[in-house]
């Protein structure tokens, strides 16, 4: 069987000082998600739809991972129900594009960023070991659970699929790395 010819795969940002390289990067915890006992839809399957305002565009022109956390008021290992939530990215070539839809020469198509364990629905349990300074909890990352590969995408959207219960407050935060 003869091979067809190379085929040039179509790219953004090419040059080298925009190539995404596999490095640890220092990054602070942003909010992704501003409530997280409120489920944008329980299935999520187009973020263009089922996400609500709750949920914040993060573009992350450098890294290849999105580790996340659930943060919570209330006491260590208080919350009953645990966030589930369902992350997505895509890749854009405006820093500044914040339009939800795709597929037009500026934005590309959604799609589904898997934690490094292979599960699209990625819960954030809270345990003993949280961290608390008194009034905020961050639970524990797990680094199979809680760590997104960006698989090239240089924005991306956090949704709630199931709500938190059992503290008084609660929001996603995410960290490149």
């Amino acid at each position: 069987m003869a091979l067809e010819a190379n085929k040039v795969m179509p790219t953004v940002n090419v040059l080298s000082e925009d190539v995404s390289k596999p490095v640890q990067i220092h990054s602070f915890w942003a909010k992704v998600h501003d409530n997280s006992k409120v489920a944008d839809d329980s299935t999520l399957n187009d973020p263009e739809d089922n996400i609500t305002a709750n949920a914040r565009l993060l573009f992350c022109p450098l890294g290849t991972s999105l580790v996340l956390c659930h943060g919570y008021t209330g006491s260590v290992n208080s919350v009953s129900t645990q966030p589930v939530v369902k992350v997505f990215g895509r890749t854009v070539s405006d820093a500044s594009e914040t339009t939800l839809t795709a597929l037009d020469g500026v934005r590309g198509q959604w799609m589904v960023l898997p934690n490094k364990a292979g599960s699209i629905d990625i819960t954030i349990s809270d345990s003993a070991t949280d961290t608390t300074d008194g009034t905020t909890t961050l639970t524990t990352v797990d680094p199979d659970a809680h760590v997104v590969d960006l698989m090239g995408c240089n924005q991306i959207l956090v949704g709630i699929k199931t709500a938190s219960a059992g503290s008084t407050t609660g929001f996603i935060l995410g960290k490149m790395i």
